[in-house]
């Protein structure tokens, strides 16, 4: 026998009990900052925002809001990004107006798979009502468990948390912030701030830069700073290969890591290799581009030797 008001622990429910631990741990999170800030489609209108970074995407299409970024109203109401309306429950209204389901609304938006689309209220309504409730308590695990089991790895492999604008804010990581962050150590260190000068004031917006835009070069140019042209130019991907298939040529095998940095360190280093996806990937598309030069090199020294045997003919036939 229970009390009202005490909450049961796994040992008298089972599952149950595993369930409401992991109900207690989502709600021991730290609580979220919000910040006042003005809608982008609607100026005059302003909504609370949690852990808000600039900038941020806002909608496009007609839609309200910024992907990746949940609004409220005063009452803690959710605002729907298709229509800008404020409700209690933003998955019904979604469901029942614009037709979507809440796992489509929320890759839609950018939202993360475990973003609540309720009111604090009404979700401490509706968990009340669970914890307090024995029975209520025992269903709602089982239909958590049958919802895990039918996702499977499809939902996860979909839903990603790195790939969600949500995420990414909240970590200061969508493309825009990232150019921002760069930016803001160009004022410090000038417009032709180099690689080793971002990597040491901040250590993974190298790796974040290269990843998103390719090189960082290309985030460099994003970011209307100063480019290193004549680096640029050398160590592009297909000087890169040509080098290699020369070392080959010259030494009789395919270059190694140890030999590349006693050459040239820059070549060999984390961003330039990347774009290959490593040195054995590179060596790969060397020897396919060394298979093409001698194909071509063949093929170049069968049609002399073929305009001679045709012009041969063509004279005998003159002759008779």
């Amino acid at each position: 026998m229970t009390v009202a008001g005490v909450i049961p622990s796994e040992r008298q429910y089972g599952a149950g009990g595993r369930f409401l631990q992991a109900s207690e741990r989502i709600n021991r999170m730290k609580e979220m900052t919000f910040t006042r800030r003005p809608l982008p489609q609607a100026p005059d209108i302003e909504v609370l925002v949690p852990n808000y970074k600039e900038p941020i995407l806002p909608v496009n299409h007609g839609g309200f809001g910024w992907y990746g970024l949940q609004a409220y109203n005063e009452e803690g109401q959710l605002m729907c990004h298709a229509c800008g309306e404020f409700r209690d429950c933003l998955g019904l209204h979604v469901h029942n107006q614009h037709k979507l389901t809440s796992l489509e609304y929320r890759n839609k938006y950018g939202l993360l798979r475990k973003t609540r689309l309720v009111s604090a209220s009404t979700h401490q309504k509706k968990r009340d009502a669970i914890l307090h409730n024995k029975e209520r308590m025992r269903k709602a695990w089982d239909n958590f468990e049958l919802v895990r089991n039918r996702s499977g790895n499809k939902v996860k492999a979909e839903n990603t948390g790195c790939n969600k604008a949500e995420y990414q804010n909240l970590l200061d990581t969508c493309n825009g912030q990232l150019i921002r962050r760069l930016i803001d150590l160009s004022l410090i260190h000038g417009d032709d701030i180099s690689m080793k000068k971002v990597r040491e004031a901040d250590r993974y917006l190298v790796n974040l830069l290269i990843n998103r835009f390719g090189s960082f070069n290309k985030a460099k140019q994003m970011a209307r700073l100063k480019i290193n042209a004549v680096c640029n130019e050398r160590y592009d991907k297909e000087s890169i290969l040509i080098d290699a298939c020369n070392f080959f040529a010259a030494e009789g095998h395919w270059p190694t890591a140890r030999e590349y940095r006693k050459r040239d360190k820059t070549i060999c280093c984390d961003g330039t290799l990347r774009r290959f996806g490593g040195l054995l990937f590179l060596r790969q598309e060397a020897m396919k581009m060394k298979e093409e030069q001698d194909a071509r090199a063949e093929v170049a020294e069968r049609i002399p030797a073929h305009a001679v045997a045709i012009e041969m003919e063509y004279a005998g036939y003159a002759r008779r």
